[in-house]
């Protein structure tokens, strides 16, 4: 995460598999904000709610 602020406002974000980049399975995912990036992480799971 960078530059942080509150309140904090994500104008859109994007989930990447990464299942076929042979990558950890706690990195099966890449979530991240696709406007700013200012938010970037990795998750073995996702669940949208």
């Amino acid at each position: 995460m960078d530059e942080l602020f509150y309140p904090m406002q994500i104008a859109g974000f994007e989930i990447v598999d990464n299942s076929d980049k042979g990558r950890e399975a706690n990195q099966r995912y890449t979530v991240r904000d696709y406007e700013d990036g200012k938010i970037s992480f990795y998750c073995e799971t996702i669940e949208v709610l």
